[in-house]
């Protein structure tokens, strides 16, 4: 390139001599770059299969590790006490009480929630009234803005009146 620089100084038009070896430059940079983009695509390509099959073979490995669920045989004595003693029922009792009490829960909550909002809005109208109490007293302690200046025209005008 510095080469072909080198001899478009010595014709009558060098920019347009330099500007032609540029784009022929940059048409050979594209194709080597294009080249380079297919090779990183496969090289990206070839890495994930790997990974791929590195983490199949992890997944296998692990699953061959895994210890297999045994079952114990038990004594005849244990099996006849596991088989005789009688699965644990829920109260009756309790499960009325229970059911009977949710809705008594749930209307507890709900005025709770009821007498949370009542308190909110009543301190955020406090809170409005003070604001507006501080801003009329404010707004009586300052001086009213003056008017704006007339423009050179119009005074002018208004003096000759």
């Amino acid at each position: 390139m510095q080469a072909a620089q080198a001899a478009c100084a010595t014709q009558f038009a060098v920019t347009a001599c330099v500007d032609g070896v540029k784009v022929e430059r940059r048409q050979r940079l594209q194709t080597l770059d294009r080249q380079r983009a297919v090779l990183d695509d496969e090289l990206r390509k070839r890495r994930a299969a790997e990974r791929i099959e590195q983490i199949r073979r992890r997944q296998a490995a692990r699953a061959d590790e895994r210890p297999q669920v045994s079952v114990r045989a038990r004594s005849p004595a244990a099996s006849e006490a596991v088989a005789a003693a009688p699965a644990p029922e829920p109260s009756l009792d309790a499960a009325l009480a229970s059911r009977q009490a949710a809705p008594a829960q749930a209307q507890a909550g709900a005025a709770a929630r009821a007498a949370a909002a009542a308190r909110r809005a009543s301190d955020a109208a406090a809170h409005r009234n003070a604001v507006d109490k501080r801003n009329q007293v404010r707004a009586k302690q300052r001086e009213p803005a003056r008017p704006l200046p007339l423009p050179a025209a119009v005074a002018a005008s208004q003096a000759l009146r």
